[in-house]
């Protein structure tokens, strides 16, 4: 008995022995991990760059009038419009998915639509004139209650881009080009206007918007002639778009979002805030390589996801194997706007200075060198004519020629509008 006594203790001793040691090895942890994470956040408020919804919404608006009030001023006639006017739209084919022209009836119900809500149309202009959009997101939330309240202002730009796509369509119906210029440079500068808004989620819908407006432009374009100030126009628009301030500030947000994230879902537990720690540093270390790479080339790009591809993110670190993924996926989708955004300057200038051959080189257009840049090569946009419509475009993911084949995005660019 005495033996089995001895052998309990010295069990006991034992485990008490490793569970204390397990103890100082934790605690040691902790304050490692909490100083590496002090550190970074240091950094990040000595910087003035937010690390929380709460920091996010303290920065300050420019003043000026805000874009965001006067969306939400015509939002319940702006979501009637669309609810009369998304089953004609709906009737679009896979075969065909933009028809064009409408049909007349259903050229006449959209032309009804609008005229019932007249105030629609003249909003969305105001709205894109402004010099500041800041919409009323309340920043005190959790992150699943933020990102449902951010998820209704973005719709409200989708839905925004939708009726003045459908505008610009109408109005090349009627053959005024002119007009539906002007429609695509109001869609245009709504995006510009409400690139401002939290995380990559917001980021990629901006992007999607320009997109279809750049898709707009093209049609207009090939469509009819336009004046020359309206050329000039386009042109100083799309110069503004082609930045990657949208992409970085959405980077920097989506930080922040991903920390408070953090917070709400793992912290807690004394015994697991060095593991916490240790996945917010990698986190932030993460982040910081990507939004300091935003504005790099493309071939950075694609080194950097070739690394995250075979391991880089350790098995540690859970929540970076579902974020790395999304990240990379939205900046591809930014070199893919900014290759369209290209394309169509290019464009522009090509028929606003009636150019009839192929030019020798692109760089004898009367545009900076960037305009004209393929951003995944960094060589220039090719630009060809083929029956006799303009064919730009650059190379694509795939980083060869593909001889202007956008089916399936092997090239990115812009041709003649199908029929």
């Amino acid at each position: 008995m005495s033996r089995l006594k001895k052998i309990l203790t010295y069990l006991a001793l034992t485990v008490a022995g490793l569970l204390a040691l397990a103890l100082i090895a934790n605690a040691y942890f902790v304050w490692v991990t909490g100083k590496r994470l002090e550190e970074r956040l240091s950094k990040l408020r000595a910087a003035g760059e937010p690390a929380s919804l709460a920091e996010i919404g303290a920065i300050r608006a420019p003043a000026g009038k805000n874009a965001a009030d006067v969306l939400e001023n015509i939002k319940p006639e702006l979501q009637a419009l669309i609810k009369e006017i998304n089953p004609v739209l709906a009737k679009a084919t896979a075969d065909d998915p933009r028809p064009n022209p409408f049909p007349v009836d259903d050229h006449k119900t959209l032309e009804q639509a609008f005229a019932n809500h007249p105030k629609v149309l003249p909003g969305l202009h105001e709205a894109a004139e402004c010099i500041v959009y800041h919409s009323r997101l309340n920043y005190q939330l959790a992150g699943p209650a933020f990102l449902s309240e951010l998820l209704t202002w973005v719709q409200l730009l989708r839905e925004a881009t939708n009726v003045l796509d459908t505008q610009e369509r109408l109005q090349l119906q009627r053959k005024d080009y002119g007009g539906a210029m002007r429609t695509c440079l109001t869609s245009l500068r709504l995006t510009r206007v409400c690139d401002g808004e939290p995380m990559v989620i917001s980021h990629l819908v901006i992007l999607a918007t320009r997109s279809v407006a750049v898709r707009m432009a093209n049609e207009v374009l090939r469509a009819g002639p336009v004046s020359p100030d309206l050329h000039r126009q386009l042109e100083a628009e799309l110069a503004r778009h082609d930045t990657f301030d949208g992409l970085r500030r959405s980077l920097v947000t989506e930080r922040a979002f991903g920390l408070q994230t953090m917070d709400e879902n793992m912290g807690g537990s004394w015994f697991t805030r060095a593991y916490v720690n240790d996945n917010k540093c990698q986190y932030l270390d993460l982040m910081a390589e990507w939004i300091e790479k935003a504005n790099g080339s493309y071939a950075q790009f694609k080194e950097q996801e070739t690394g995250i591809q075979q391991g880089t993110i350790t098995f540690r670190y859970v929540l970076l194997q579902l974020l790395a993924p999304a990240v990379m996926k939205i900046q591809e989708a930014d070199y893919r706007a900014r290759c369209l955004v290209r394309c169509l300057r290019v464009l522009n200038a090509l028929i606003a200075d009636k150019v009839q051959e192929v030019p020798a080189k692109v760089m004898a257009l009367d545009l900076p060198a960037d305009a004209i840049t393929d951003p995944y090569t960094g060589q220039p946009l090719v630009v060809k004519k083929i029956d006799g419509q303009w064919v730009i475009y650059g190379l694509g993911p795939n980083l060869k020629d593909d001889g202007g084949n956008f089916e399936k995005l092997e090239d990115i660019g812009l041709g003649p509008v199908k029929k």
